[in-house]
């Protein structure tokens, strides 16, 4: 009671040490202090490398980047194996390796020592590896992952224009920004790069012997490629018997002036008499978004720094990148499309819950204020989560809102019983300020017993370190120390925020009728 009789004294000093606290914790989610990741970073016992080269590579490349890999892992175990000489590690980190090398494909499988064995964590084994490794240049995609929801630190950014040349010129300048960050490695774009090809072009009058440019294209075809023409069987699978030129006149452009091709009548016409040839670069892949031609590139980026150089990339340069190619949109996509769709669509339900909980608390004390009252406490649910996230030294996952939106459920709950009693007790005929004191201090004891009870039941879960839990880590952590700050919320700030709403009364009143200025000041104060 004394306490609470100071707090209410000093309620515009005490509501502003409650929203200068919101406002810390506000800032600590913004500027990285406390960080967010869409899914959460369980590290896995595993580490998985994957090197996903350009389609038509040969093997003998994908050979050539598997002993990268296993040249990697080798020096790898050197370097623990020298620092537990030295004293500074535990000499145990891999347990097992495979790798396996396909046709445009290597994955390498690093399967570590448990957690008490070893003194490196995953990440930090997986980001010394990819520092060993190396950059692929000719790689499409290097993906190295150590989480179990498969979920990887990484900047997506998509461009679109309408000109080829021009978008391809802006990737490779946003690559080239990407790249002059410590942070940032394995930065690509997903096209494929251009091959040569010949073109054929019908000249005109060709069309009067009945040769069209699918019977050019079908016949130089079987001529270079072939046509398979029978089958053999054999035990292990059937042979193809191809009819096509010989090797030697497979391999130079000037077997076409030798080339002939049959008309529909039977006759025989050089290749050079009915089409022109033209050699260029052929685009391999196009990829289309609602219609437009887009290129998507991507960096991965250290977990701790993925926000900054998010926010930096996005907000400093890219709006450069556009100035500098016209006509060149930047959209989003990967996790940040798809944290932008999480948040829309989780701001719509909760506005949803929001209003159907004003329109319910509206209805059963007939007010158009209480309701927003008792509401107001809800975003400190926020403000529990973020310091209890910092408290533990977790980030925040998309779970950590779930555990937010209950604990704003529990505020609700604490602050209905208080405001009810002292409703009951204003009607009974004491002063707003008495029966504040009074209903506080009567409800302190459920108000207490509920937060103490549901936080001392979450315990477990926070204190355990299985992988299985660590999923339920962010929502439990965001749960229970909203339900903590709730006690506070509800026995202080609720209480000083009527007691403001009541002086704001008494003014209005007294500002109306001037003469009883004096006694309603007296009235709040008392």
């Amino acid at each position: 009671r004394p306490f609470l009789d100071y707090c209410l004294k000093h309620r515009y000093t005490t509501t502003m040490v409650f929203f200068s606290l919101f406002l810390v914790s506000l800032g600590l989610y913004t500027s990285g202090w406390v960080k967010f990741f869409f899914s959460p970073q369980v590290e896995n016992e595993e580490v998985y490398v994957n090197v996903r080269m350009p389609p038509g590579t040969p093997f003998d490349r994908s050979l050539e980047v598997l002993g990268q890999l296993q040249r990697a892992e080798k020096q790898l175990a050197e370097e623990i194996n020298a620092e537990a000489k030295a004293g500074t590690g535990t000499g145990e980190l891999i347990e097992s390796w495979a790798t396996v090398a396909r046709r445009g494909e290597v994955t390498a499988i690093i399967q570590l020592a448990p957690p008490g064995q070893r003194h490196l964590s995953a990440k930090e084994t997986a980001d010394r590896f990819s520092t060993l490794v190396g950059d692929v240049p000719d790689a499409d995609e290097v993906k190295v992952n150590y989480t179990l929801s498969d979920s990887e630190a990484r900047i997506t950014i998509l461009l679109q224009h309408d000109d080829l040349e021009t978008l391809t010129a802006a990737s490779s300048t946003l690559q080239q920004h990407l790249a002059s960050y410590d942070k940032t490695f394995f930065i690509r774009d997903d096209q494929w790069g251009a091959l040569p090809e010949v073109r054929f072009h019908l000249k005109s009058g060709a069309e009067k012997l009945g040769i069209t440019l699918g019977d050019v294209s079908m016949q130089v075809r079987q001529a270079f490629y072939g046509e398979e023409v029978q089958r053999l069987p054999r035990e292990n699978g059937d042979v193809r018997v191809m009819v096509r030129y010989p090797e030697r006149d497979r391999g130079s452009l000037a077997t076409f002036e030798d080339v002939r091709i049959r008309t529909p009548d039977g006759r025989l016409v050089p290749l050079l008499s009915v089409v022109d040839i033209e050699v260029g670069q052929s685009t391999r892949r196009i990829t289309r978004r609602d219609g437009e031609r887009v290129v998507t590139v991507r960096a991965t980026v250290e977990p701790e720094s993925l926000g900054e150089i998010n926010r930096t990339v996005r907000e400093d340069y890219l709006p450069v990148l556009a100035a500098t190619y016209p006509g060149l949109k930047i959209l989003k996509g990967g996790s940040q499309e798809a944290e932008a769709e999480f948040y829309s669509e989780i701001a719509a339900l909760y506005t949803i819950a929001l209003f159907v909980i004003y329109a319910l608390i509206a209805v059963a004390f007939r007010s158009y204020s209480l309701p927003l009252l008792i509401m107001t406490a809800m975003p400190f649910g926020f403000m529990g989560a973020v310091f209890g996230h910092l408290l533990f030294n977790l980030p925040m996952a998309m779970f950590s809102y779930f555990g937010i939106g209950a604990a704003a459920g529990v505020v609700i709950n604490d602050n209905l019983v208080l405001i009810d009693y002292v409703r009951r007790l204003e009607r009974e005929g004491m002063s707003p300020p008495e029966a504040l004191v009074t209903s506080a201090i009567s409800r302190f004891r459920p108000i207490f017993l509920t937060t103490v009870t549901t936080f001392i039941g979450l315990i477990p879960i926070m204190a355990e370190q299985s992988t299985g839990a660590a999923f339920l880590k962010p929502a439990v952590l965001s749960l229970a120390f909203g339900v903590f700050f709730a006690l506070f919320v509800s026995l202080l700030l609720v209480p000083a925020l009527y007691l403001i709403g009541y002086d704001w009364k008494q003014w209005r009143l007294a500002k109306k009728a001037p003469g009883t200025e004096t006694s309603g000041i007296a009235a709040a104060s008392g």
